[in-house]
């Protein structure tokens, strides 16, 4: 079986990478090609090709495969992965080509934009768009975008099943041809270096940590957590607030907010904002953390932060919203708390940070779940559907995966 990949691979922690290793398990034999961009230069990972650039990719993506002969063709879809919000139009023409030349195509949508959450504040957030254009527009896009991918490609995966109704339900997706494989879960601790710990260690003052994860972007709701938080280190001076992640270029402004915000609340000696963080720390502050927040004001993507999160064993405080609501059992692996909050984030950071025994439940209830989101499985999964797809199926089902309290 071969199959070429459309993706980027880095940073090294991208989904891909781990994807890969997972597939790498569940077949040995498996032939993978990987398209990526022309800047992408990688060494580490055999059968990389830089195939594409950001407004010719179909046809250099369609121009190569034609040489290589795959069985199918697997794109890793996000929004700003060939570049400006524009040029995922372009996906449209690549999944027609190959549809006309008898190659079948997989499609992973690492996000899934609800069509309510769509209005002025959406598009704010959004950023990318550099233009002001009326919403209604921007939904008629997304809509077209959605089913013409639903349409032209031979099966689609997505990661949790709230995105599954998005697409079968408001997007008119072909329920046969949706798939839900979960996000995976490194079942292998990394290897933490002692002097990395220790240089991060006296950087936070040597205080016990809660820790942000991610880009800092206006929906990870992070001005509610820091209002939260600034009447809970009143009670525990010994807890530093950690926010790591960078910044994408058109959020400069919510960056500004943040740190604004944090001076007004006097709160700059416990708090500590590390910028972008190398792949090579990610799992040192980890393993540092206490406990893992995710204040998120609406969900349109599994979050790697929340899988970080289980690998490492980490209670984690989230927001009652998509992924979130799936993956996390309430009272049971972490909390759940309204978005936008103050009040309820500030009780469940509370009642974890005063409470050993209860992130001792939490971590030992998260250790559970590794097995079953382990990267082999998700590979064994994928490589199913694989087969599926060259047998003439379209969807494998998977395992549910159900919303806690809910039918899928």
């Amino acid at each position: 079986m071969r199959i070429v990949m459309v993706t980027k691979l880095l940073p090294k922690s991208h989904y891909s990478r781990y994807l890969y290793k997972g597939l790498r398990s569940a077949n040995k034999n498996l032939d993978i090609f990987f398209y990526t961009n022309k800047n992408e230069e990688i060494n580490d990972i055999q059968q990389v090709k830089q195939v594409w650039s950001s407004n010719l990719y179909p046809f250099q993506i369609f121009r190569e495969a034609l040489r290589d002969h795959p069985d199918l063709v697997h794109i890793q879809h996000e929004f700003n992965m060939f570049g400006p919000f524009y040029t995922t139009l372009f996906l449209l023409p690549l999944l027609l080509l190959l549809k006309l030349a008898h190659i079948k195509t997989l499609i992973t949508l690492h996000a899934v934009v609800p069509l309510r959450l769509i209005n002025k504040q959406f598009m704010e957030d959004l950023g990318a768009l550099k233009v002001r254009i009326p919403s209604i527009i921007v939904k008629i896009v997304f809509i077209m975008i959605y089913r013409s991918i639903s349409t032209l490609a031979s099966a689609v995966i997505v990661h949790d099943h709230c995105f599954r109704r998005e697409l079968v339900s408001f997007y008119k997706a072909s329920e046969k041809k949706v798939n839900v494989i979960p996000l995976g879960v490194d079942d292998e601790c990394a290897s933490v270096n002692r002097s990395t710990i220790d240089k991060w260690s006296r950087r936070f003052m040597d205080k016990k940590v809660i820790l942000y994860f991610g880009y800092v972007t206006p929906r990870k709701g992070l001005e509610y957590l820091l209002n939260a938080y600034a009447q809970v280190i009143k009670q525990y001076q010994n807890y530093v607030l950690v926010i790591a992640g960078g910044v994408l270029p058109y959020h400069k402004n919510y960056i500004h907010k943040i740190v604004g915000q944090i001076k007004q609340l006097n709160i700059s000696q416990h708090v500590v904002m590390t910028g972008f963080v190398a792949d090579e720390e990610i799992h040192t502050l980890y393993e540092l953390a206490d406990s893992v927040v995710l204040p998120y004001t609406y969900s349109i993507a599994s979050s790697l932060a929340l899988s970080f999160a289980i690998q490492h064993r980490k209670p984690v405080i989230a927001t009652n919203i998509g992924a979130f609501r799936e993956e996390i059992e309430d009272g049971r692996d972490g909390l759940l708390c309204p978005p936008r909050s103050i009040e309820a984030l500030r009780e469940a950071l509370i009642k974890t940070i005063g409470n050993s025994s209860l992130r001792e439940e939490f971590s030992k209830n998260l250790n559970k779940k590794i097995s079953e989101r382990s990267w082999r499985n998700i590979g064994k999964k994928t490589y199913k559907l694989y087969e599926t797809l060259l047998l003439g199926g379209t969807y494998y089902k998977t395992d549910p995966f159900v919303m806690m309290g809910e039918k899928v």
